[in-house]
């Protein structure tokens, strides 16, 4: 019980003097999601984006409908086997068709994704570390994903830790 008490003392004692030697500091948060969603360059962007997405939907759903115009044409009385054998066949060729088509239409749509929100990122990013900089924060944390958006270069131990490691 007595290492319980001591190893609670000592914790006390190390977050007391973090606690200390960062009054100087200050720590600010967001939530880029919400800064994002507000943003009208972003709206504009997922706008387009979805209007994109829309034209591969129009034409996954125009073959589609081909697929079923010819299972329709497939399940009347009175065709051929030899008909029904090729009706499969076109129907099979188009579901095989539109399994690859929602793939690259998925990719195309991901990379256009990235293409139009990428400089709405940017300019949020460098929004937050302006004010960051010119309201003296030294960390802005975004609450919504856990990262670090700003960190003072001063803060950065990186070449203390080269030195040590002697690189």
């Amino acid at each position: 019980m007595n290492s319980f008490k001591i190893f609670g003392l000592v914790g006390i004692t190390v977050l007391g003097f973090i606690f200390s030697q960062s009054n100087n500091q200050k720590v600010g948060h967001i939530n880029s999601n919400l800064l994002l969603g507000i943003m009208p360059e972003y709206k504009s962007a997922k706008s387009s984006l979805q209007g994109y997405a829309d034209g591969f939907e129009d034409q996954l759903q125009d073959m589609q409908d081909d697929a079923q115009l010819l299972w329709k044409e497939f399940e009347k009385e009175g065709i051929s086997d030899e008909e029904k054998k090729e009706l499969s066949n076109k129907i099979n060729l188009i579901q095989s068709e539109m399994e690859k088509f929602s793939s690259s239409s998925q990719e195309k749509i991901n990379n256009k994704e990235k293409e139009l929100v990428e400089s709405v990122l940017e300019k949020a990013n460098r929004a937050i570390s302006k004010v960051a900089s010119e309201n003296g924060y030294s960390y802005i944390i975004d609450y919504s994903t856990g990262a670090l958006l700003h960190a003072e270069e001063s803060t950065n131990i990186m070449p203390l830790v080269k030195a040590e490691l002697g690189i």
